[in-house]
């Protein structure tokens, strides 16, 4: 086992243990709030970008990646504040018996698949953009994990807008 698969295997159990701690409730918030972002951000990304032009008159490639992230984030993070919010009520009903730990349990599951989706279009872009003569190249290429990985990100793939899968014109 690598280093790079005890990086995943402790970044996942984080994620678990995280997903423990919030709660069902609070992940979906968290996650409706990355897929809400995610797409608001590749339909929009490019209107801020010729508004920042017009700003500021830069036009490189990287600046379209900065502004997708920025808004991805801004938007993502909003959207689960106030997802959160409304789901404190849903909370009244974990009083009921078993679901307080049914809601902290499911929470760590799909903590959990939410970090290995994220960590699987991470794996995927290194695989695509990363030389494998480079120390985590060649390392993702000896490990057990980034295969699974690998086989997620493929599916979220098509799902990015097109400046992220140009960014092989950098290199």
């Amino acid at each position: 086992m690598s280093a790079v698969d005890i990086f995943f295997l402790v970044i996942l159990g984080l994620a678990f243990i995280i997903g423990l701690r919030r709660g069902l409730f609070k992940i979906i918030s968290s996650l409706i709030g990355v897929i809400v972002g995610a797409w608001i951000s590749s339909h929009y990304y490019l209107l801020v970008f010729d508004w920042l032009v017009k700003q500021f008159g830069e036009t490189w490639l990287i600046n379209k990646i900065v502004v997708f992230v920025v808004l991805f984030f801004l938007l993502s993070n909003v959207i689960a504040w106030i997802l959160t919010l409304m789901s404190k009520l849903l909370e009244a009903i974990t009083v009921i018996p078993l679901m307080k730990s049914t809601n902290h349990l499911l929470g760590g599951v799909l903590n959990l698949a939410k970090s290995a989706l994220v960590w699987s279009l991470i794996v995927l872009f290194l695989s695509r953009y990363l030389p494998v003569t480079t120390s985590l190249g060649a390392q993702l290429s000896h490990s057990i994990i980034a295969p699974y990985l690998l086989m997620i990100g493929k599916v979220l793939w098509p799902l990015l807008p097109i400046v992220l899968k140009e960014m092989q014109a950098l290199w």
